[in-house]
């Protein structure tokens, strides 16, 4: 279902195509800061930077004003070290954590320049997560002397929900190659507004926040309305 409704929405924009209409393909890098620790007391999180790559449209409005959409797939990845304890036990696991989402930007834009077009964008992004992994090892020790340890391989949605959302900002250029074709590169930062991981009570609050991305891309688009 979630597969049918996404491919509705890249169908939808793409045949909306007219005037000036733009049509874009991006892809480059990102940093990441994930919230997480659903089970642990405390939680070292080493963010890693991984890819986006994607597909956007966007029409004029008015003027200079443009309405601009995105779908775009961002993995994130991370290195966790998580510790539990208790008066009877301890547990540390050393995870390395991947997560793929299904993003839809929705952003009004501005643009100014001709042959150096510059613009700035700023809407919200809803992501749905498509696939999710956590790789690692983990070491249990008894008080009583005991320990034992093992691997860790499993999907991460038992940690995570399945959305997330929040706000988008980017800002790039567009540089002219011929009469319809176009150079881009574009910088953007991503503010995530959900509280995303599933935490308990004993969860402090700064890993109940969203995602927190920066972003840089490099593309390619053309003008659908040329003649």
């Amino acid at each position: 279902m979630r597969i049918i409704t996404l491919l509705i929405i890249l169908l939808f924009y793409l045949n909306a195509a007219y005037g000036q209409s733009i049509l874009g393909f991006a892809a480059g890098g990102h940093y990441t800061v994930i919230p997480y620790t659903p089970y642990f007391h405390v939680a070292d999180v080493d963010p890693k930077f991984s890819y986006i790559a994607g597909t956007y449209f966007a029409a004029p409005a008015y003027k200079n004003l443009y309405y601009s959409l995105g779908v775009n797939y961002n993995h994130f990845v991370a290195h966790l070290i998580g510790h539990e304890s208790s008066a009877s036990h301890s547990r540390v696991e050393d995870i390395n954590l991947s997560l793929g989402f299904i993003s839809l930007n929705v952003m009004p834009q501005y643009s100014f320049g001709k042959k150096r077009n510059f613009y700035i964008k700023a809407g919200g992004y809803f992501s749905l997560l498509v696939n999710s992994e956590e790789v690692g090892t983990y070491e249990v020790r008894v008080v009583n002397g005991d320990h034992h340890s093992g691997k860790i391989d499993h999907d991460a949605r038992n940690d995570y929900k399945d959305i997330d959302f929040g706000l988008a900002f980017n800002t790039g250029i567009r540089l002219k190659f011929d009469e319809i074709s176009w150079f881009v590169t574009e910088i953007g930062y991503n503010l995530g507004l959900y509280k995303y991981n599933q935490t308990g009570s004993n969860i402090q609050d700064i890993h109940k926040s969203g995602f927190k991305s920066a972003y840089f891309l490099l593309g390619f688009d053309i003008n659908l309305g040329h003649k």
